[in-house]
């Protein structure tokens, strides 16, 4: 439902899931959510570590089911697209949600070179994006709205 409504209203779209099995249906949404390129935040609880590998019903780290989904998350809010053997760094249409007014994102490797860049909540959930610095060959384009 999240991922249908950051589709649909073209911001982003949050769940809430208690920790453990209701924790990893949310994987599903997240991996939807990416497909779609739309952002969209999982938030769920997680069991004391003393419970976690017992015969507690709900044992599952969700550290680390959702380790690689976080990626993708920065990914589709910054507007993030790395085209490593063209050298280059497109970015396109960055979103930050509004409790968030700026990211830094530094040494971003791309290919051989590495990007430095700051992004800022401009009107809603739109943000612009900045080229503070690039090391070695790569190229970054920042494409405007249409």
């Amino acid at each position: 439902m999240a991922c249908g409504y950051a589709e649909y209203t073209r911001t982003f779209g949050a769940r809430l899931a208690a920790c453990g099995p209701a924790g990893l249906r949310l994987l599903g949404g997240q991996d939807g959510a990416r497909l779609a390129g739309r952002p969209a935040l999982a938030i769920t609880g997680h069991h004391d570590r003393d419970l976690i590998d017992t015969r507690q019903p709900q044992h599952v780290s969700l550290e680390q089911a959702f380790a690689g989904v976080v990626f993708y998350m920065l990914q589709t809010c910054l507007g993030l697209q790395p085209r490593a053997f063209d050298r280059q760094l497109i970015v396109r249409r960055p979103l930050l949600p509004r409790f968030v007014d700026r990211v830094e994102v530094t040494g971003l490797w791309v290919g051989a070179g590495k990007a430095h860049l700051r992004f800022a909540r401009e009107e809603d959930v739109r943000a612009s994006a900045e080229v503070v610095g690039v090391e070695g060959e790569l190229d970054v384009v920042i494409e405007a709205e249409r």
